[in-house]
């Protein structure tokens, strides 16, 4: 497919998106990135020039035979070039990156991506901005196509986020198939690092803390709610991750730590839609202790 510009703005076309917001930040990394080219190629053309063999004609009278830069040095030259530009045109990109994870601005990440960003592998970036954005349908969507990768660990990334979206829909019976198709394929991973293992870990713990509340299982929340850690050092893990302590905390009465977490929710991620479901809960307190 031809991903134009109206292909591009048909992405958006079923969402609530105030894209023109961000035309000025959009403009201004397409910029950023037109002179990062422009001068990479420039460079690169200047390297190939010097290394040229090429008949010099000094002061008008005689002839001066330049040799050109070695090859391999001018290789190594084009080489770092290349590299150099690649290097550029990420940092002129960061907002692409940064509007998400350090900052958690689902909206700001999902019109940056679509307008700027090549259309390719990105149904992680668009499950994971539509769920923020509450639109979990969409959200859904976008994670279903995740779990059809041939990549082991990235269709369980999709698993994962799919359990989300049926857990904020109330599909409650899907949730538990997802579950147990999660667990499943937890249990016959091979090969994955440490790291990633414990993140994939972390998860399943999440998930089966979801499956606890949406069951309304108070044992089974208070065996997990210890167990519950955050499963990646980014801004929407932390959102969504307190955001469900709180459901849980709410479920076994546990009214001091349920409104502790909402409120890092409302304060810490304004710009999500989790924000305003905290602030539903803070406020449903306020009013069950106003009528007591």
């Amino acid at each position: 497919m031809n991903w134009n510009s109206q292909s591009r703005l048909n992405l958006l076309s079923g969402s609530n998106v105030q894209m023109e917001k961000y035309d000025a930040v959009i403009r201004k990394i397409k910029r950023k990135r037109r002179w990062v080219l422009v001068l990479s190629m420039i460079a690169a053309w200047v390297i190939i020039i010097f290394a040229t063999p090429m008949t010099l004609e000094v002061l008008g009278a005689s002839m001066v035979e330049y040799n050109g830069v070695h090859p391999a040095i001018a290789v190594v030259l084009l080489v770092l070039c290349l590299l150099i530009s690649m290097f550029a045109y990420a940092a002129v990109s960061v907002p692409l990156f940064s509007s998400m994870q350090e900052n958690c601005e689902p909206e700001k990440n999902l019109v940056l991506n679509v307008m700027l960003n090549k259309q390719k592998n990105v149904d992680n970036i668009y499950a994971m901005d539509y769920f923020y954005l509450g639109d979990f349908q969409a959200a859904l969507h976008y994670s279903e196509r995740m779990t059809e990768n041939p990549s082991a660990v990235y269709a369980m990334s999709g698993l994962f986020y799919r359990a989300r979206c049926e857990f904020m829909l109330g599909e409650y019976e899907a949730l538990l198939k997802s579950a147990e198709e999660y667990a499943n394929k937890l249990s016959g991973i091979k090969r994955v690092n440490p790291k990633r293992m414990d993140s994939l870990q972390k998860m399943d713990t999440v998930i089966q803390l979801m499956c606890a509340v949406s069951k309304d299982d108070t044992e089974a929340i208070k065996a997990l709610f210890p167990c519950a850690r955050v499963w990646l050092p980014s801004k929407p893990s932390e959102c969504f991750f307190n955001y469900v302590m709180g459901l849980a905390a709410l479920k076994t009465e546990d009214l001091v730590e349920a409104v502790y977490r909402f409120k890092l929710v409302k304060e810490q991620f304004p710009h999500t839609s989790f924000c305003r479901l905290a602030e539903e809960k803070i406020t449903s307190f306020n009013v069950r202790q106003r009528d007591a």
